[in-house]
Parts: structure tokens; sequence; C-alpha cells
């Protein structure tokens, strides 16, 4: 199961290989998962159509909330890497996220999620 980064629904919309077909695949076999956060990040640079067409996406997969635990992990987390790196807390906290429910974090962007214990790969290794 996945919890998917942004970043690869920003580059299935417009076709970018291999990110589009893993999404399409991981949708299809019902192994995708959305982050209240990816929603956000999403929607706020969204053209019309792809508001349009990710509110579908939010109808049919299970979307992630922020419970006080992911919060205080997101923050553990930032804590300790902020002497290493400048991690943002939405990546923390989708970091987090992917921690609680047990889940493969997917993303372009593996620098930005260096924590033991996540699990992170790029789509063209799942």
């Amino acid at each position: 199961m996945f919890l998917i980064d942004t970043n690869i629904y920003i580059n299935a919309s417009i076709g970018v290989e291999p990110d589009a077909s893993f999404l399409t695949s991981a949708i299809g076999k019902r192994r995708a998962n959305l982050s209240v956060i990816t929603v956000a990040e999403f929607l706020s640079k969204a053209s019309l159509i792809e508001q349009e067409s990710f509110s579908k996406l939010i109808r049919d997969l299970p979307v992630l909330e922020i419970k006080l635990s992911t919060a205080e992990l997101a923050g553990e987390l930032r804590s300790r890497s902020r002497k290493i790196n400048r991690n943002e807390l939405l990546d923390c906290l989708l970091a987090a996220q992917a921690y609680e429910n047990n889940l493969i974090l997917v993303t372009n962007n593996i620098k930005d999620f260096q924590f033991k214990g996540i699990r992170v790969i790029k789509p063209e290794q799942a």
C-alpha cells in the first residue's frame, strides 16, 4: 500500500512518466492512499479542469486525516532533522502519516524524506 506525494499527482496529471503509469496502476489495484496534505497542495495550484478531475479521486481513494498522534510524530521528526536539513513541516506530516499507517511513501523527492523507519521509493521502484 502506498501514500503518494503531491509531486506524483502533479506529474501524472500532465502525463509525465513513469508517474502517470504508476498512479494509474496503484489506483486500479486499490493500493493508493491520499493525504489531506496532498489534497490541499494539489488543489492550491490546480486549474479548474484539474480540480474537477482530482475531486473524483478524492471520492474514490482513502483519504488520511491528520490526527494528534500524527502531528506529534511530525513534530518529533522535524525536531530531529533540523540539524541535518531543513525538512518542511508538510513533508514531516506526510512521513508521519506513512509511518502510522504502515504505508510506503512514493515521491520523486526522496531526499526530503530521510527519516529512520519511513519507507520511501520513487514510482519506477514500485
